[in-house]
């Protein structure tokens, strides 16, 4: 006999971001379910929903530009609704 395929509810955007607003990570979305993490990253990309990756790296590259403009770390944080030792970090890497 065959595998049991695991199902995953269909899922909308919404219902997406508030699952890794809880869960925080595919893995941990994917654990949830009982299915893999590979799934779980095909439908955030069908639904056209960015990694958390992707959205880190989009962070620190606009926390570097502001930086560059001469931006103060305080205001870059207020800016950005994020904490100064977010932006320390993002800058220094410590």
């Amino acid at each position: 006999m065959g595998e049991t395929q695991r199902i995953v509810p269909k899922l909308s955007e919404k219902a997406f971001l508030r699952l890794r607003k809880k869960f925080k990570t595919d893995a941990a979305i994917a654990r949830h379910f009982g299915v893999s993490r590979e799934r779980i990253r095909q439908i955030r990309n069908r639904l056209g929903i960015k990694s958390n990756w992707d959205i880190k790296r989009e962070l620190s590259v606009t926390i570097n530009d502001l930086s560059e403009k001469g931006v103060s770390r305080y205001d870059i944080a207020q800016q950005l609704k994020i904490s100064y030792y977010a932006v320390k970090y993002a800058l220094t890497g410590h």
